[in-house]
């Protein structure tokens, strides 16, 4: 009970004083004997608010919140031998501290949640966390990061193989292996705020699994004392020779804003996230997906892969138990309470959730995937925003983590990204570089994946290839090319009108001619010219093979009758033009 002196005065000076006499709510301890089974209803009984210290006590039935709706609380204590469950969609939102008395328990299922917003307040006692992975197979990976202090790694997953457990060494940008022998295991827990690389267990759960041919999801369960407040994690930051990659992670029982983590740390990392998304063995493509401050996503993950899109959008929001990778600016990156989402939408996604309130900014937005035959490699998007600008924007321009070695990208200042924000108005003039780059010659295809805002409707999209002068409007067919090995940074661009289409001129160079031996064929595509004969000869000069009356642009020679050596390839046009290149048999 506190006594106050409270003084009021009006505007012409008068003042009058009374005594106020104030009593602390008591402790909320109602019968918990029933299930809170719906928005504003603990049955038969006071629902707890803000203000007063929630106690469960022990009951024959344990509390239940459910219903997809919000607990309140100013604290929480949980009784021994009392149990608290939130099930999925619903979530704890208490503003002190969390105390839980052994061998009491609160436990949230996946998809429930523990927000909290006083940052000062220290729990005590341990609660217990489940987070399912996406639906991934055997040999898959998922980067984990602990909400609770006090979780064993080895703990977290005992069928996975021992040394599937990986931190990540920013130096050596790798992946390192963490355990040798159950030995070097033993004690060793998640730190707050890092990300850990675990593969899945190697058991059997269900027909198909141990085959590869199944996924399952992997229920991760976190058992300790939940984070709470400002959390400093330590990282490396790039440095001449370091890029300054660290795998950390949301150290909360609860999601976390994208928006809101990038900006209170605007000066800590370079505004982008990358989250890990590759299939065992696949590494054709980028093993991440990259996500910007304003929400925008691109992942090279192809679904066909994942029934159910392990790499889908996360919609601006990290769950519980993610990890991530960041690009540090400086040695400390941060996170407090501010940034946890207290939103009541869920999904059993691993990395979708609702999306940001903020205020809506005015986007036109358009993804470009590569692909190799049917196998997605790559995915880039360009978007026309109020708030970005024709140079580097933190935050909205997205640089590719060049993990790979077959990308696209456009290109700002000579370097490749993901995600490029170019300004509003829109000039419908505007050229936007690409850069395309592979270590295996052969062909390729570059087609719109989605699109949103003004190309939903009329305005055009065409991809100008430079080096065969042609330009093709991706909104009415996809452009198909063969490509040397190496990296490509004139060749592509995209544009939005067609005035540039030229004179139709067919192209013949030693660049715009693509030879390349492919299992023991030989494969040529001379572009837009029309081959009329083709000649090859060993580095003798003795002919070793002739074909005419091609009358094609592309054609693949499959009756070559040569040992493996080096090989020279002529080629003659139907306008009499003639480039020659060497390939090796």
């Amino acid at each position: 009970t506190t006594e106050y002196t409270v003084t009021a005065t009006n505007e012409s000076g008068c003042t009058a004083t009374n005594q106020v006499t104030v009593t602390a709510c008591a402790n909320w301890t109602g019968d918990v004997s029933t299930q809170w089974d719906e928005p504003g209803n603990w049955s038969g009984n006071q629902v707890p608010s803000p203000m007063e210290e929630v106690i469960i006590d022990n009951r024959v039935n344990q509390p239940v919140v459910s219903g997809s709706i919000a607990a309140f609380g100013n604290t929480l204590t949980v009784r021994p031998e009392a149990t608290l469950t939130v099930l999925s969609g619903s979530m704890l939102n208490i503003i002190g501290a969390v105390k839980v008395e052994a061998p009491g328990q609160i436990v949230l299922e996946n998809n429930a949640h523990l927000i909290q917003s006083g940052s000062t307040n220290a729990n005590t006692g341990a609660i217990e966390v489940h987070r399912n992975s996406s639906a991934l197979f055997r040999q898959d990976y998922t980067l984990w990061s602990s909400p609770v202090q006090g979780q064993g790694i080895r703990n977290f997953s005992v069928n996975t193989v021992l040394p599937r457990f990986y931190t990540y060494n920013t130096a050596t940008d790798h992946y390192e292996s963490m355990f040798a022998t159950e030995q070097s295991a033993a004690g060793q827990n998640f730190e707050t705020g890092k990300g850990y690389l675990i593969r899945m267990p190697n058991g059997a759960p269900e027909a198909g699994y141990v085959e590869g041919t199944t996924t399952v999801k992997y229920d991760g369960v976190f058992t300790g004392i939940p984070n709470n407040g400002t959390i400093a994690v330590a990282v490396t930051p790039a440095t001449d020779g370091v890029p300054g990659y660290n795998a950390i992670g949301n150290p909360y029982p609860s999601p976390i804003l994208i928006s809101e983590f990038l900006a209170g740390n605007s000066a800590s990392t370079d505004g982008t996230i990358y989250l890990w998304r590759r299939k065992n063995a696949e590494d054709s493509a980028s093993a991440y997906s990259t996500v910007n401050a304003d929400g925008d996503f691109v992942t090279s993950g192809d679904p066909a892969l994942y029934p159910e899109a392990v790499a889908d959008d996360p919609n601006g929001v990290l769950q519980t138990g993610q990890g991530f990778i960041i690009k540090a600016l400086e040695s400390t990156i941060y996170f407090n309470n501010e940034m946890r989402s207290g939103s009541a939408n869920h999904d059993s996604s691993f990395f979708r959730m609702s999306s940001n309130d903020s205020v809506e900014t005015e986007r036109h937005r358009v993804w470009l995937n590569l692909t190799k035959g049917s196998t997605r490699l790559a995915q880039m998007l360009v978007g026309y925003k109020s708030n970005a600008t024709i140079g580097i924007d933190m935050g909205i321009d997205a640089p590719f983590i060049n993990d790979v070695i077959t990308g696209l990208n456009s290109v700002i200042d000579g370097k490749a990204y993901a995600i490029q924000g170019r300004p509003l108005p829109f000039d419908e003039q505007d050229v936007v570089p690409l850069e395309f780059k592979t270590a295996a010659a052969g062909q390729y295809t570059i087609a719109i994946d989605h699109m949103d805002g003004m190309f939903l409707g009329s305005q055009d999209i065409y991809l100008r290839d430079n080096l065969l002068g042609v330009i093709n409007n991706l909104k009415t067919s996809n452009y198909d090319f063969t490509t040397d090995a190496g990296i490509f940074g004139t060749r592509f661009e995209i544009v939005y009108t067609n005035d540039a289409l030229g004179t139709g001129e067919p192209k013949l160079d030693a660049n715009s001619v693509i030879i390349y031996s492919k299992d023991k064929n030989v494969v040529i595509n001379s572009g837009t010219a029309v081959m009329a004969n083709v000649k090859i000869y060993d580095t003798m000069g003795r002919l070793v093979y002739e074909k005419n009356n091609i009358d094609a642009s592309s054609i693949t020679i499959s009756d070559l009758r040569a040992a493996e050596q080096v090989l020279i390839v002529q080629v003659t046009t139907t306008q009499n033009l003639k480039v020659s290149k060497k390939i090796i048999f």
